[in-house]
C-alpha cells in the first residue's frame, strides 16, 4: 500500500458556464459535480488480492481517497465490497489490459460523490444470491464512466432509494443472469442520467425507470420476453427525457421496445429509432411520437430541464460511438468484445445466459509493467517532470492543479503577426507542436480561445454574484444581485405565445426583437444598456454591471451583457413558474445588439442557438479581414474606429485595435466557442459599414469548425441585400426559420444554410492556410 500526502485535483472546466468543477473533463448529467477524493489521498493498488493491504478492497474502505494501480489483471473477490464516501476509482491507470473484478458485486449506497471509471465488474454466478453486480440504495452525487458491468444475480445495475444526482455514461450493462435475467431498476426522484450506454442481453429492465430520468444516446440490444424501457409500471409518477437512442431486437426479443408505461409516467421523447427485423442489417427507423409508441407512457410536448448532454448524437452516431467506446474500452477484455460482435450482427447473435461460462467466464489480461514512480505518491516519474514536481519526493501536496489534460496557457503568451485568419486548431501560442485532433483536445482549445478573447478583447465575465435571487410577476422576471455590500436590480420581460401551456422554448432578445419568430417560442427582453451603458466613450464603467463590480473592471459593455443574459438563464431554471424550457433557449440582436448577442453564446453553453442579425466588424466580420477591405470603394469600419465609436469591448484591446494582426485569434474562432451547438449568421450587403465581404469570409471560415466536428450543418449564415438595417427580409425568413425549429422547437429539419443572396465572392485561399482536421 502507498498512500500519499493530500493532493487537490483541478479539472478544466471547458465551458465559462459551468460554475461548479466537474467530476472530470467529460463529465455529464445529474451526477457531474461528484467531488471524488480529491480532497484526500492517493492509494495505490499494488496487487490482485480480495483484500488486505495494497488490496482494491483495502483500497475503498475509507473516505476522501484517490485509487490508482500499479497492477493490472482479475481480482477474484468472495464477498461483496463495500465502498465508503469521495472516493475516486481511475481504472484506467492500471498498466496492462486494465482490472477486471470478478466473484461477487459492489454496494454503493451512501457512497457519497463517488468517481467511478474505467473499470469490469463481472458478478458471476457465485456471487451473493439475490444481490445486484453494482447497486445504490443512497447516497448523493456518483458518476460511472466507461464501466463495464455484468452477471448481477438481481439486477446488473440499480439505483433504488433515496439515491440523487447520478449519471452512468459510456458504460455496457450486460447479462443479468437468469433466472432473473435484468438490466437494472432505476427508482428515485433524485434524478438518474443515462447516457451514451449499450444495454444487451437482459430479459428484463433495460431499464425499468421510476422518478426522474435522463435517457439520452443509447443502445439497447437483445432484450428479452420481459421487455426493454419499461415506463414505470407504477402508481408513482415518473417525469423522463428519451431522446436519440437506438433499441435493436436480437435473437431473444420478443416484444417491443418499451413497455408496461400508464398515464403516470411522462416522457418527453424525440428522435428514438428501433430496428426489430432482426436481418443482419441495422436499418431501423424513427418511433412516431404516440403513446402506443412508448408503451402507454402519456408523451409530454417540451423536454424536462434536466442536466443534458453537451452534444446530442443521432440514434445512428449513438451506435457507432456505443459500439466503439462503451465499456472499459481502453482494451476491450474477451467478455465486451464479444457483447460487441453480437451488437454489429445487428439482430443475429445474442443469447440470455445463466452462467458466465457461457462466455467463458471473465478472460484472463495482460497485467502490463507499471510506469516507474520513484516516489511511490501515485504519479509517475515521467509526469512529474512535465508537471513540474519532484519524481524524487512525495510532493503532491504541492500540486494544487493536474492539468494534465490541457496544457496550460501562458499568463503572458508571447504574440507573433498573423496576417492571415489564424488556425483554431493549433495550440498557438502554446509552445506546443501538432494541431488539435480530438473532440477532447478541441474542448481544451475552446477554453484557450475564451481564456484569450477575455484577456485581450472582451474583458472577463465574472462568475454569478455571491447571492441572486428572483421574483416573478405579471410576466416580469425581476433579478436581485449583490456583491461585495453593493446591490443592484434589473428586470426581463416575456412575451409568451398566445397557445399552449409551456414551458415553452424562447430567445432572448437585446434591443428588442427584430427578426420573426415561428409560433410557439416566447421572447424574453432586457435593457442590455441598463446593464452597461453604450452611448459613446463616455459611457465606460457605466451601467448596474459596474454599480456591482466597480467601475475599473475589465469587462467591456458587451462582456456585461452577457453577464446579465447568463443571470437570467440561471433564475428562469430556479422559477418554473415562468414556463421558460431552458434547455432550448436562444439569443439575438442586431447590429451592435448582435456583436453582444455573439459574444452571449459564445460565453454560456446552455443558448442553444446563437442568431446574430447584421452585426458586422466586431461581430460576425473578422478583424483582419475589415482591415483587408477598407478603403476605396468601401467604407468599412474597422477596429480602431470602433474603439473610438464605443465601449463594447474591453481597454485592453485598445492595444490591438490598429495592429489586428497581433491576435492570436479572430472572429470565426470566436463563433467557434458556440460549436457545436446552433448558431446562424444572418448578414446584410446592402450596408458596406457592416462588412459583409468581411461577414461572409469570417463566418464561413468559422463553418469549417462545425465540419470538423461532423456537424457542419448546425452553422449556417444567410446573405441578403437591398433592405434597410436591422429590417428583416422575407427572403431570409426560411432559412431562420428552420434554425429556430430545430434549435428551440426540437424538429427534425434541414439547417444546412450557406445562403448567399448577394452574390458577394470571397476567395478562402489567401486567408485559410491550414487544414480542417476530423476531430475524433
Amino acid at each position: 500500500m502507498k498512500l500519499s500526502a493530500p493532493l487537490l485535483v483541478s479539472l478544466a472546466a471547458f465551458s465559462q458556464a459551468v460554475t461548479a468543477l466537474v467530476a472530470f473533463p467529460g463529465a455529464e448529467g445529474f451526477g457531474a459535480n461528484a467531488i471524488g477524493g480529491r480532497k484526500g489521498q492517493v492509494y495505490v493498488v499494488t496487487n490482485l488480492n480480495d483484500s488486505g493491504t495494497g488490496s482494491l478492497r483495502d483500497a475503498v474502505s475509507a473516505t476522501d481517497r484517490i485509487v490508482v494501480f500499479a497492477v493490472g489483471g482479475v481480482i477474484k473477490i468472495s464477498d461483496r465490497i463495500v465502498v465508503s464516501k469521495r472516493v475516486t476509482i481511475l481504472g484506467q491507470t492500471a498498466p496492462g489490459d486494465g482490472i477486471t473484478v470478478y466473484g461477487n458485486g459492489w454496494s454503493f449506497s451512501n457512497a457519497d460523490d463517488a468517481i467511478v471509471r474505467y473499470i469490469r465488474i463481472r458478478m458471476g454466478k457465485g456471487g451473493s444470491s439475490g444481490k445486484d453486480a453494482m447497486g445504490i440504495a443512497e447516497g448523493n452525487r456518483m458518476i460511472f464512466d466507461h464501466v463495464s458491468v455484468s452477471w448481477g444475480r438481481d439486477e446488473t445495475f440499480s439505483i433504488n432509494g433515496d439515491a440523487s444526482n447520478i449519471t452512468i455514461q459510456n458504460s455496457i450493462i450486460a447479462q443479468g443472469l437468469e433466472t432473473h435475467s435484468c438490466g437494472g431498476l432505476i427508482q428515485t426522484d433524485g434524478g438518474v442520467s443515462l447516457f451514451r450506454n449499450l444495454y444487451i442481453d437482459n430479459k428484463t429492465r433495460n431499464p425499468k425507470v421510476k422518478g426522474v430520468n435522463e435517457f439520452t444516446n443509447n443502445v439497447v440490444y437483445n432484450w428479452g420476453g420481459g421487455g426493454g424501457y419499461i415506463a414505470g409500471d407504477s402508481d408513482g409518477q415518473s417525469y423522463a427525457n428519451i431522446i436519440g437512442n437506438y433499441f435493436i431486437s436480437g435473437p431473444s426479443t420478443s416484444v417491443t421496445a418499451f413497455t408496461r408505461g400508464n398515464a403516470n409516467f411522462h416522457g418527453y421523447v424525440e428522435n428514438n429509432y428501433y430496428d426489430p427485423d432482426k436481418d443482419g442489417q441495422l436499418d431501423g427507423s424513427a418511433l412516431g411520437v404516440s403513446s402506443s409508441n412508448y408503451g402507454g407512457m402519456a408523451i409530454v410536448p417540451s423536454k424536462y430541464n434536466y442536466p443534458a448532454v453537451a452534444y446530442t448524437m443521432s440514434p445512428a452516431e449513438a451506435v457507432t460511438y456505443v459500439t466503439k467506446y462503451a465499456g472499459a474500452s481502453k482494451v476491450r477484455d474477451s467478455v465486451d468484445t464479444q457483447l460487441i460482435t453480437q451488437v454489429q450482427s445487428w439482430g443475429t447473435k445474442g443469447a440470455l445466459i445463466s452462467d458466465e461460462a457461457t462466455m467463458g467466464g471473465p478472460g484472463s489480461l495482460n497485467g502490463g509493467t507499471p510506469a516507474k514512480d520513484t516516489d511511490g505518491d501515485g504519479i509517475p516519474d515521467e509526469a512529474e517532470k512535465q508537471l513540474g514536481t519532484d519524481p524524487n519526493t512525495n510532493d503532491s501536496m504541492k500540486l494544487h492543479t493536474l492539468a494534465a489534460t490541457c496544457p496550460s496557457l501562458p499568463s503572458s503568451p508571447q504574440l507573433q503577426a498573423i496576417s492571415t485568419l489564424p488556425d483554431p486548431f493549433s495550440w498557438y501560442p502554446l509552445q506546443q507542436s501538432g494541431r488539435v485532433t480530438t473532440l477532447s483536445d478541441w474542448q481544451c482549445r475552446q477554453s484557450h480561445i475564451s481564456t484569450l478573447l477575455q484577456q485581450l478583447e472582451l474583458g472577463t465575465k465574472p462568475p454569478a454574484p455571491s447571492s441572486v435571487t428572483s421574483t416573478f410577476s405579471q410576466n416580469k422576471l425581476t433579478i436581485t444581485a449583490s456583491n461585495a455590500g453593493k446591490t443592484i436590480s434589473f428586470t426581463a420581460t416575456i412575451t409568451y405565445p398566445s397557445s399552449g401551456a409551456g414551458p415553452y422554448p424562447a430567445m432572448i432578445a437585446y434591443g428588442g426583437l427584430s427578426i420573426p419568430l415561428p409560433p410557439g417560442v416566447a421572447t424574453i427582453t432586457f435593457d442590455n444598456s441598463q446593464i452597461a451603458q453604450q452611448n459613446d466613450q463616455s459611457s465606460r464603467g457605466k451601467g448596474l454591471f459596474y454599480t456591482l463590480y466597480g467601475a475599473n473592471h475589465a469587462a467591456g459593455a458587451m462582456m456585461a451583457w452577457a453577464w446579465a443574459t447568463s443571470l437570467i438563464i440561471d433564475r428562469l431554471e430556479a422559477t418554473p413558474a415562468a414556463r421558460i424550457n431552458t434547455a432550448r433557449i436562444g439569443v439575438t440582436g442586431c447590429s451592435r445588439n448582435g456583436k453582444g448577442a455573439l459574444v452571449a453564446g459564445a460565453f454560456d453553453s446552455r443558448i442553444a442557438l446563437t442568431v446574430p442579425q447584421e452585426s458586422g466588424t466586431g461581430g460576425s466580420g473578422c478583424w483582419r479581414l475589415a482591415a483587408a477591405s477598407e478603403g476605396a470603394p468601401q467604407n468599412v469600419q474597422t477596429a480602431g474606429e470602433i474603439v473610438q465609436e464605443n465601449v463594447w469591448f474591453s481597454t485592453a484591446f485598445n492595444t490591438y485595435a490598429n495592429n489586428v494582426d497581433q491576435l492570436p485569434f479572430d472572429h470565426h474562432m470566436l463563433a467557434g466557442l458556440i460549436a457545436p451547438r446552433g448558431l446562424l449568421s444572418i448578414d446584410n450587403a446592402g450596408y458596406q459599414w457592416l462588412g459583409p465581404w468581411s461577414s461572409l469570409g469570417c463566418m464561413g471560415t468559422a463553418r469549417l469548425i462545425w465540419q470538423a466536428m461532423g456537424v457542419p450543418d448546425r452553422m449556417g449564415y444567410s446573405m441578403s441585400t437591398n433592405h434597410p438595417h436591422c429590417s428583416f427580409p422575407d427572403q431570409q425568413r426560411d432559412d431562420l426559420f428552420a434554425f429556430v425549429n430545430r434549435f428551440l422547437l426540437g424538429m427534425d429539419v434541414n439547417t444546412t444554410v450557406q445562403k448567399n443572396y448577394a452574390g458577394i465572392a470571397f476567395d478562402s485561399k489567401p486567408w485559410v492556410n491550414w487544414q480542417v482536421p476530423t476531430l475524433t
